[in-house]
């Protein structure tokens, strides 16, 4: 969402804060395709996020966010499904 009260400028009200806690993910790949929104509010961080520090606004208050997306790893579940070769070459490991 963007304020658009002045039509020569579009200054974005929100942001989007990626954090990613591997360093090729984080330092490569995010900025990447966040670039593709083009927005000057977004960032990508190497962080662990459920330990990322309060930003804070420049007043000193503690910025909320509004929304949360987690994409959070995947337990292959529907692959073993689709794929009965899978099953054949699993192996329980000890």
């Amino acid at each position: 969402r963007t304020d658009c009260s002045d039509s020569d400028a579009v200054s974005p009200l929100g942001a989007v804060l990626s954090c990613e806690l591997d360093g090729h993910r984080a330092c490569v790949i995010l900025p990447r395709n966040l670039s593709k929104a083009a927005s000057p509010a977004s960032c990508a961080a190497l962080a662990n996020a459920q330990h990322f520090p309060a930003l804070l606004d420049s007043e000193g208050k503690r910025l909320e966010f509004a929304r949360i997306l987690a994409d959070v790893p995947c337990s292959g579940d529907g692959t073993a499904r689709k794929n009965a070769q899978v099953w054949r070459a699993w192996k329980r490991r000890e």
